[in-house]
């Protein structure tokens, strides 16, 4: 077609005048790697669930409290690629089986500035339309934060075969009719998400990364196979084995947890949207603290490193944690995503 022409005639311009290789450039500018000279932190690989006893720990390990660490950086410019020594390969039997990709040596990345503002005031607008239309939330988790936090999307936390999240299907509220708004209000915020802020994640990651885009592609048709029925219903609950999770929730988790749930070899993905100030993400094993402001996203082991973040200094915050769960993952680790599973 002609705008397909167009389109085209427009690639082969910009990269005739360099403009790909120049912002190519610009991000290699912007972009730090640092060792930090602590040891792997595996110190909460095969523990149990017990978040006192987290904060125990932390405390005594690592006394300093998490507003004080030091800020690894102030230019928010800085995309950042974090790790610390290499681990063991005891560290390693530790922390299960990786798959044929292995793992990121990154225990942390920040990507700086990778969503629009304009984008994240649209999916905020959104997600304020999905609460006022009387979306019902869980009980807040005393072991993270005040608020409390909806999980949407799909999991596997409850047997080898992904299943609907509950908050993805308000079966709290009793009326039909708002029931169904609420689910069409949902489903428009989640399909906005996945349209025009997941593709971004993915590609920049994809960049840093690139040995994961199997095991995402094996995750995808893992839940894709599986429900295949329920995605054909909605759609906008699956993200593309990106991650198969989205929490999202106001303020920050200010107590310091480890994320149980999610997987040792893959990354939650955090972005914020609001006009706020603060709220940095503290990681107590790697003595720093990373600023995360609107239109950055933070890669982060959740269930590796013990975390919180510290208290919003002023305006909104709403906080988007993109994840998989342990279970799915290792189904796909352990061949089970090849079984024929009902």
């Amino acid at each position: 077609s002609r705008g397909s022409e167009a389109a085209a005639r427009r690639l082969e311009k910009y990269a005739h005048n360099g403009v790909y290789e120049n912002a190519r450039k610009k991000i290699k500018d912007l972009t730090v790697e640092k060792t930090l000279p602590v040891p792997f932190p595996d110190d909460f690989v095969g523990w149990s669930k017990s978040g006192k006893k987290v904060i125990k720990t932390v405390a005594e390990k690592w006394p300093t409290p998490p507003n004080q660490l030091p800020v690894i950086t102030n230019d928010p410019r800085l995309s950042l690629r974090i790790k610390a020594n290499d681990p063991t390969p005891e560290q390693l039997q530790k922390m299960g089986p990786a798959g044929a990709d292995g793992l990121s040596p990154w225990l942390a990345i920040r990507l700086a500035h990778i969503i629009p503002i304009p984008l994240l005031d649209e999916l905020l607008h959104r997600w304020d339309h999905l609460v006022s239309m009387g979306l019902k939330f869980p009980k807040p988790d005393p072991n993270r934060s005040r608020t409390a936090a909806v999980h949407l999307g799909v999991w596997g936390l409850f047997g080898w075969s992904p299943r609907i999240t509950a908050d993805s299907l308000q079966k709290g509220i009793t009326n039909r009719a708002k029931r169904e708004a609420v689910l069409r209000s949902m489903d428009k915020m989640l399909q906005f998400l996945t349209e025009r802020i997941v593709r971004r994640m993915e590609n920049a990651l994809d960049e840093i990364i690139p040995e994961h885009a199997r095991l995402q592609d094996r995750l995808r048709a893992h839940a894709e196979r599986l429900l295949r029925k329920e995605f054909n219903r909605r759609p906008s609950l699956n993200f593309g084995g990106l991650f198969f999770t989205v929490a999202i929730k106001e303020g920050a988790s200010e107590r310091i947890h480890i994320d149980w749930n999610d997987c040792l070899q893959k990354y939650a993905l955090i972005f914020c949207a609001g006009n706020y100030t603060g709220a940095d993400f503290c990681i107590p094993q790697l003595n720093i603290r990373i600023p995360l402001g609107p239109g950055s996203v933070l890669a982060v082991r959740t269930r590796l490193l013990a975390h919180c973040a510290t208290l919003v200094g002023s305006g909104r915050r709403v906080v988007f944690t993109c994840f998989t769960d342990n279970t799915s993952l290792e189904a796909i680790l352990k061949g089970r995503d090849y079984a024929h599973l009902a």
